[in-house]
């Protein structure tokens, strides 16, 4: 996979785009935009990637699902499987 290079503002390139936080000294992961949950794969070869801290991809991850299954029953137009 080709990451997108990041071409963000170098005053919030060293913070994690979620808390705000330091990002020097973290343990740190990978974000992809838009997140892989709303993807189907293949993924997209340039896929766009942040760097934030460990705690806040963890704490997104079961929110991310949940928006994702709710999205799914919107767009299908009934809440039956």
């Amino acid at each position: 996979m080709q990451f997108i290079p990041d071409y963000s503002d170098e005053r919030v390139k060293d913070y994690c785009v979620y808390c705000k936080a330091l990002l020097a000294g973290q343990e740190l992961s990978k974000e992809h935009v838009p997140s892989k949950v709303f993807l189907v794969k293949p993924y997209p070869e340039n896929l766009f990637v942040v760097w934030i801290c460990r705690d806040c991809n963890n704490s997104f991850s079961s929110d991310e699902e949940y928006t994702a299954a709710i999205l799914g029953v919107m767009m299908s137009g009934s809440p039956d499987p």
